[in-house]
């Protein structure tokens, strides 16, 4: 069961025929009363490979690695050759779109404007930055602006894209929790400091209730300003060289200018990765072999 992140999506600056092509991946649900859709969105616009012929690398091979039965398996591991392999759809999604599924629980929002598509969805631990970043170059001049928030896995945060360039910028919500805990209810916070206040039931229930009626307020505050920072730095053909410091109440926070990249997937030669193993397993009596499949 996963856990979900919530997403907000807007596309903006696009022609009629732009928006009609992204409208027609979303297709309403014939068997709800309500108006619940059905997203195609990904897959229309970053479509999945032939699996059957075509190899994927692994996502994490460190932890694959550390989780493996013997020393040759973990040596597999770490060379990660792409392969055909039974969850070479998982590993391809993560890489791709950047989360598990296509968007769930879909809500058409309200378009300002005729040149805009605005929709809010759920998607599988992660937002799916690294699929709007390749579909952002299938729309030459629209600007994609997504708010993202993973309240199991501890983070929120802002991203830009446009032309296949992209800037983001994320925050812990226990960070902006706690900041925002001491701007505004600098008692309760410090109460919430003492040794003690892991065991007062009362004072935990008072904290979680608070932060439930104010908790997209208080990330609204911080995420929106600093989305004012990555929309000018998208947009700009001077961006400048150093972070941009934005002051928020008393919080300072630093937006950062690099652009956003796609991870690298992780890989080593066999030489590396049987050196690497052979550090590790130190009860290994005799050279590994060098016969990574």
């Amino acid at each position: 069961m996963p856990s979900y992140c919530s997403n907000s999506l807007q596309i903006s600056n696009l022609t009629a025929e732009q928006k009609n092509l992204i409208s027609n991946t979303f297709i309403k649900k014939q068997e709800t009363s309500s108006p619940e859709w059905e997203s195609h969105f990904l897959a229309t616009f970053c479509p999945e490979p032939d699996y059957s012929v075509v190899p994927v690398a692994k996502c994490f091979p460190d932890l694959n690695a550390q989780f493996a039965e013997t020393p040759e398996e973990a040596i597999t591991a770490l060379v990660n050759k792409p392969e055909i392999h039974e969850d070479s759809w998982y590993e391809w999604r993560l890489q791709n779109w950047g989360t598990k599924w296509e968007f769930c629980d879909v809500t058409l929002n309200p378009d300002t404007d005729a040149s805009e598509f605005n929709c809010s969805f759920l998607t599988a631990w992660s937002p799916p930055i690294e699929g709007l970043f390749k579909i952002s170059t299938r729309f030459p001049n629209a600007l994609f602006t997504l708010f993202y928030t993973e309240d199991g896995c501890d983070f929120t945060g802002v991203t830009f894209l446009k032309d296949g360039k992209a800037f983001d910028q994320e925050f812990p919500i226990s960070k902006i929790r706690k900041y925002w805990l001491k701007q505004f209810h600098l008692d309760l916070f410090e109460r919430s400091q003492a040794d003690e206040a892991e065991e007062d039931g009362d004072l935990i229930d008072e904290l979680n209730d608070l932060w439930c009626d104010h908790d997209s307020d208080a990330i609204d505050s911080i995420l929106d300003p600093v989305a004012g920072c990555l929309k000018q730095l998208i947009l700009s053909s001077n961006p400048p060289s150093e972070p941009i410091q934005l002051m928020i109440g008393s919080q300072l926070i630093e937006v950062g200018i690099e652009p956003w990249v796609p991870p690298v997937i992780r890989s080593m030669s066999l030489e590396d990765a049987t050196k690497l193993v052979q550090e590790t397993f130190q009860s290994i009596s005799k050279p590994v072999a060098l016969t990574a499949s």
